[in-house]
């Protein structure tokens, strides 16, 4: 195992879509922390389920495979998305806050 320096910056590709591809190839880059990888996990891409409607401007609730479980997030959309429909987050806001576009 290799060990860093608490403050060095590691970086690494992301795969930008939910099926493993990645937009741009190996250029594409994401600061790593020095959080084991089942704790820092990046949700753009990740496919979820609508829990509570999302009526733009009002957030609804969507469903995320999360860490080995399934975690709610507030979730914020540009168009109306119902109940039970599949999503795919396109931006993180904030710790528990995701922009979602309809599958």
């Amino acid at each position: 195992m290799v060990r860093h320096h608490p403050n060095e910056r590691r970086y690494r590709p992301i795969a930008a879509c939910g099926d493993g591809s990645r937009l741009g190839g190996d250029d594409i880059v994401e600061e790593v922390s020095g959080l084991p990888d089942e704790l820092n996990q990046n949700l753009v891409g990740t496919v979820g389920l609508v829990t509570v409607s999302i009526s733009p401007p009002r957030a609804g609730e969507v469903v995320l495979a999360v860490r080995g479980g399934t975690e709610a997030y507030a979730a914020v959309s540009d168009e109306h998305i119902a109940k039970n429909s599949r999503v795919v987050v396109v931006d993180c806001l904030s710790g528990r806050t995701v922009s979602v576009t309809p599958c």
